[in-house]
């Protein structure tokens, strides 16, 4: 049928499996197509993701390494690979990976790359680089939940807690309220000295998730007021 391979139906197959969360299952797929079709990239891409998942590291790095050989070029691989190193604390190794593909004028998911290297920048304890990526992020789009909301955590953490209000209501404005974000909520409007604010989301941490651990927190923090 329209002239795809055996091959690439497996690998079709395969990242079905994968979005489903069943990264065994994907691999059974994958294995079949690398057996019939060795030099396909994105057999071995969404493998390495599969080992990725299951945690099986040695060989995902193998199949990533694999992948990159085959499509030197492929930016989606890259940003997957440096996840991974990420993930294996190779920091440097990842943000230069990470730092291909911003540059790729051509990959159309530049906002999630720069996600990526800011959440690895984090991890990596360097702070400046981090929000510098976040706000790259931004700037190909505004609406990117997950940058708001680590800008506002990260303004929050350097004493910038009017910039982090600013970063936290633009994060309400698109994503739906959660235990977590309630609670740095109320620790931002705390530190801006507006009990009113503190009180408008406390309500809503209560309402909203009762037994959450956040809630548990603002018990005690509220107790030493």
């Amino acid at each position: 049928p329209n002239g795809k391979t055996a091959a690439e139906v497996n690998v079709q197959l395969g990242l079905g499996y994968l979005q489903q969360g069943r990264p065994q299952l994907a691999l059974e797929s994958l294995k079949h197509a690398i057996t019939l079709d060795p030099r396909l990239a994105d057999a071995h891409h969404y493998a390495a993701e599969s080992y990725r998942q299951l945690q099986q590291y040695e060989r995902a790095d193998d199949h990533f390494k694999k992948a990159l050989k085959l499509a030197p070029d492929n930016s989606a691989i890259k940003n997957n690979y440096g996840v991974y190193l990420c993930d294996r604390r190779q920091y440097a190794e990842a943000d230069r990976y990470f730092s291909e593909v911003i540059d790729d004028k051509y990959y159309s998911a530049t906002a999630e790359a720069l996600e990526n290297a800011g959440i690895c920048a984090r991890k990596a304890g360097d702070s400046s680089l981090a929000k510098k990526r976040f706000r790259q992020a931004l700037d190909h789009d505004a609406r990117r939940a997950g940058s708001l909301y680590q800008l506002a955590d990260l303004s929050f953490l350097t004493n910038e807690a009017l910039v982090a209000r600013v970063f936290m209501q633009r994060y309400f404005s698109v994503a739906q309220k959660n235990a977590q974000s309630l609670w740095l909520a109320i620790r931002i409007e705390h530190a801006l000295g507006n009990d009113e604010g503190v009180r408008d989301y406390a309500t809503v941490l209560y309402k909203n998730f009762p037994d959450s651990d956040e809630a548990k927190e603002f018990k005690k923090f509220w107790a030493n007021q």
